[in-house]
């Protein structure tokens, strides 16, 4: 059995368990961080109308495009003029890039109360 003999409803299930979990680890991450370095991050929900929060946020978004576009870098022949094809990509690499953006683009939704464990609320 493949994923396209799952049913609907249970492709549903299965990509809401994997991405709660992913937002779960990134939690449990972000706690980590928080025991270790208490003065590095907010306490979260972050307050959007506080400047630091914005400022937090705000760079929290920067490093996610960052990585989107380091990412980007490695692809080489996206260009529809260029005559040449480079035969090089390293997927490891890229994939890397993209997995790191995810991370923060997980981190802001946390931060901003889009997704809590019910029992790690810091508010």
């Amino acid at each position: 059995m493949s994923i396209i003999n799952v049913q609907k409803e249970e492709k549903t299930q299965l990509n809401h368990d994997r991405l709660e979990e992913l937002f779960c680890l990134q939690e449990q991450l972000m706690l980590e961080y928080k025991k270790k370095k208490a003065d590095d991050l907010p306490t979260w929900p972050v307050d959007l109308l506080d400047k630091k929060s914005q400022q937090f946020c705000r760079d929290i978004t920067l490093r996610c495009v960052e990585e989107l576009f380091e990412g980007l870098a490695h692809l080489k022949n996206w260009k529809k003029h260029k005559k040449t094809i480079t035969s090089e990509f390293n997927r490891n690499e890229f994939l890397e890039e993209i997995v790191d953006s995810v991370h923060y683009l997980l981190e802001l939704l946390i931060f901003n109360n889009l997704f809590l464990l019910p029992e790690t609320s810091l508010q």
